[in-house]
């Protein structure tokens, strides 16, 4: 029996308002118990995962920065792919009057606009380093994401004006959700850091991924099976396989028990709460 690899997207497919549920983590550790790796693949900077590791019973390496940066659970850099200045700069300037929060991912820091918005308040939250002192659109070193958030409308108009204004040999545009708009160096993905990460391994006997929103797409189309929480966007339940309840319901559990259901193991029990995985 080879290699079983399961790849999640983290905020609104496994996790809910920064939180992964009991039920989730017990359910992984079953799946991993049961002989499956797991590997997270998130927007998400290690800081801000960190703390959730304890609760992912994963020791292989981590897809961040929506596919710009995968580095071990210890936080060590394996592999990383920057957007150059110049490009975004140039996405900065293009979107400064967009009336949309900007959020820059330097190096295990974000770089925002002096004010308290959102975006300021939530790293606040999950303390995540940040910097005040974005006042013009310009950045002087290399980075490996630049985030318009805000109003879903703009957001898809914004899209639309940087692919057309910066091309897709200088950057990767995706919506990283209604109110996300991403802007990674050409060729980052998701699906593209997964690809690196196989070829230095193997494809494995299944490959199962998970994702919610359009920066998951590339990383579903490499799938075995393609699994989406039922409040997915309308493109990607198309192309999946598989559909659970929502992450605000904890639906992550039903993927883990339709994948152990379909393995030839001994079932595994949660002693915990009461139920099996199988």
């Amino acid at each position: 029996m080879g290699p079983k690899i399961l790849v999640s997207d983290f905020d609104g497919t496994l996790a809910y308002d920064d939180r992964i549920p009991e039920a989730v983590s017990r359910a992984l550790t079953a799946l991993v118990d049961s002989g499956w790796d797991l590997i997270l693949a998130t927007g998400r900077i290690f800081a801000s995962v960190r703390p959730h590791l304890p609760s992912l019973p994963t020791t292989k390496p981590l897809i961040l920065y929506d596919g710009a940066r995968i580095v071990s659970t210890q936080g060590e850099v394996l592999h990383e792919r920057l957007l150059a200045s110049a490009t975004a700069s140039e996405a900065l300037r293009l979107g400064w009057e967009a009336g949309l929060e900007i959020q820059v991912f330097g190096d295990e820091e974000i770089l925002v606009p002096p004010g308290d918005g959102a975006s300021t308040r939530y790293f606040r939250r999950v303390a995540v380093p940040i910097r005040e002192d974005l006042t013009e659109p310009v950045v002087d070193n290399d980075v490996y994401r630049v985030i318009f958030y805000g109003d879903p409308g703009r957001v898809r108009r914004l899209a639309e004006h940087l692919r057309e204004g910066l091309g897709a040999a200088a950057a990767a545009v995706t919506l990283a959700g209604d109110t996300f708009l991403d802007v990674l160096a050409p060729g980052v993905s998701k699906g593209a850091a997964l690809e690196r990460l196989l070829a230095a391994t193997g494809r494995p006997e299944r490959l199962v991924c998970a994702g919610d929103h359009h920066n998951d797409r590339e990383l579903l189309l490499l799938a075995d099976l393609a699994a989406v929480p039922d409040d997915a966007d309308e493109d990607l339940r198309e192309i999946s396989h598989f559909t659970f309840p929502s992450a605000s319901k904890g639906g992550f559990v039903d993927l883990v028990r339709e994948l152990l259901r379909s393995d030839p193991f001994i079932p595994v029990v949660d002693s915990e709460a009461g139920q099996s995985y199988s």
